[in-house]
C-alpha cells in the first residue's frame, strides 16, 4: 500500500533512555526462530489495494498512477465468480487522489441469472471522511471491529445486485473495508467497484480497471493462517521469538507464510506482502508466564525503497484466542524523525510505547494468540518472547 510508504507522522511525547536501548536490540530477523509451516485455513480471501490510488487526471500524476476515470465513471478492480455455500472475505483499501470528485467504493453482488440469496455476517466499513484517526489507527478499527462484528443479515441478489459493503471518499481521503459473506447459489459474481458517486450507471457495467504498477488486487485461498510455536524447541541462544515479514528476503523464512494469488489485476504481483487483513492465529507453547513482546522492525522501515520513513504503527491482535479480546495499539518507532539529505535520526522523547507486551498467564502451556496487520501499516514485526 502506497498510503502506509508515504506517511511520516511526527508525534511528541516521552520515554526513557534506558527502553529506547532495549528496544532497539530487537531488530535482526535472524535473532528470530523459522517458524514450523504455516497451514491455511478460513475463507477465501477477495483482495482489492490495485489500483491504490484512484485518479481522474485532475491531481499531478506522479507516475505509477493510472487513469481510471478517462471517458467512464468508474472500473471494478476484481470480479469473481463465487462457489455456493463457500464463504469469502472481501478486503478493500482504495485512496480518492481526485481534486474534485467523490468516489463510491464498494464490494458489489449480482446474479447472472434470476435471483439467489446471500448470507452477509460481518461488516465494518470505515471512511476516512468520518473519521479523526490518523489511517493507521483507523484501519487497525476497520480490522477488530469486523473481528467481533454480529451485524449478520440475510439479502436476495438479483441481476441488477446490491452493494453489500460500501461508503463514499472525499477527494483526498482513504477508504478501507471488510466483510465476510456466503451465496447459496452458483449464478453471484462478487465485485470490488468504484465510481463517481452521482453516476447512475449499474457497476456490473463497468470495465475492468487499469493496474497501477505496485499493489495488489485477486483472490487469495485463505483468510487464516495458523502456526506452531514452541519455546523448547528454540536453539539455547537466548534468542526466542518470531518474525513476519512485510516483503523482500525476508518473506521466504516462515515456510508457507505467503500464497500466491489468482484472478490478479497484475500478474507480476502475485502474492499479498504482509498479508493484510488475515489473522495469524497462533498456537504458543512453553510460554506460560512470559511476555509476548511486539515490535515493528523500525529499522528496516527507514531503510525502505520508498525513500520515506514511517514512525508510528498501530496492529491488531487478540489475547487468548476469544473474539471480544480483539484489541489494537499504537506504537512508535524509538526515533522521532530523520533528515532525509543526511539521514540523522532524532531519538523519540515521548511516552508513546514502543513497543506492544502481552502477558501469558502462568500455567498456560498452549497460548491461543492472533494478530492481523492492519492496512496503512508498513509490518516486518518482531514478536520476542521474554
Amino acid at each position: 500500500m502506497t498510503k502506509r510508504k508515504l506517511k511520516l507522522i511526527a508525534v511528541v511525547i516521552c520515554i526513557f533512555s534506558c527502553m529506547i536501548s532495549s528496544v532497539s536490540a530487537a531488530y535482526i530477523p535472524d535473532n528470530a526462530a523459522t517458524l514450523q509451516k504455516m497451514t491455511n485455513g478460513g475463507n477465501q480471501y477477495i483482495y482489492s489495494d490495485n489500483p491504490e490510488m484512484l485518479w481522474d487526471g485532475t491531481t499531478t500524476n506522479p507516475g505509477s498512477w493510472v487513469n481510471n476515470f478517462s471517458g467512464r465513471s468508474g472500473a471494478y478492480t476484481i470480479e469473481q465468480a463465487l462457489t455456493s455455500n463457500t464463504l469469502y472475505d472481501a478486503y478493500f483499501y482504495h485512496i480518492n487522489k481526485t481534486q474534485s470528485k467523490t468516489i463510491k467504493v464498494g464490494v458489489y453482488l449480482y446474479t447472472t441469472t434470476g435471483t439467489a440469496t446471500a448470507t452477509i455476517y460481518n461488516k465494518k466499513v470505515v471512511s476516512k471522511d468520518n473519521s479523526t484517526l490518523t489511517d493507521d489507527a483507523m484501519c487497525a478499527g476497520v480490522e477488530t471491529g469486523y473481528q467481533q462484528s454480529t451485524n449478520y443479515q440475510t439479502l436476495n441478489i438479483t441481476t441488477d445486485g446490491t452493494f453489500i459493503a460500501y461508503d463514499t471518499i472525499s477527494p483526498l481521503m482513504l477508504i478501507n473495508g471488510h466483510v465476510m459473506f456466503k451465496t447459496t447459489s452458483s449464478n453471484m459474481k462478487c465485485r470490488i467497484v468504484f465510481l463517481d458517486s452521482t453516476s447512475t450507471v449499474n457497476p456490473k457495467t463497468l470495465g475492468k480497471a487499469i493496474a497501477m504498477s505496485t499493489g495488489v488486487t485477486g483472490l487469495f485461498p485463505c483468510d487464516v493462517k495458523y502456526v506452531s510455536y514452541n519455546y523448547s524447541n528454540v536453539s539455547s541462544s537466548g534468542k526466542h521469538g518470531f518474525y513476519l515479514a512485510l516483503s523482500g528476503s525476508a518473506m521466504g523464512k516462515n515456510s508457507g507464510e505467503y500464497d500466491i494469488g489468482s484472478n490478479l489485476i497484475n500478474i507480476n504481483n502475485d502474492q499479498l506482502q504482509g498479508n493484510y487483513g488475515i489473522v495469524y492465529n497462533m498456537v504458543l507453547s512453553g510460554c506460560a508466564g512470559k511476555t509476548i513482546r511486539i515490535t515493528a522492525d523500525w529499522d528496516t522501515i527507514w531503510n525502505s525503497s520508498s525513500g520515506t520513513w514511517c514512525v508510528c504503527e498501530t496492529f491488531a491482535y487478540c489475547p487468548g484466542g476469544s473474539t471480544s479480546s480483539w484489541t489494537s495499539q499504537r506504537t512508535h518507532s524509538i526515533y522521532n524523525k530523520r533528515d532525509p539529505q543526511t539521514n540523522i535520526k532524532t531519538k523519540y522523547t515521548g511516552s508513546e510505547p514502543t513497543f506492544i507486551d502481552v502477558p501469558v498467564p502462568a500455567g498456560n502451556n498452549s497460548y491461543n494468540f492472533k494478530f492481523i496487520l492492519p492496512g496503512s501499516n508498513f509490518g516486518n514485526v518482531y514478536f520476542e518472547i521474554i
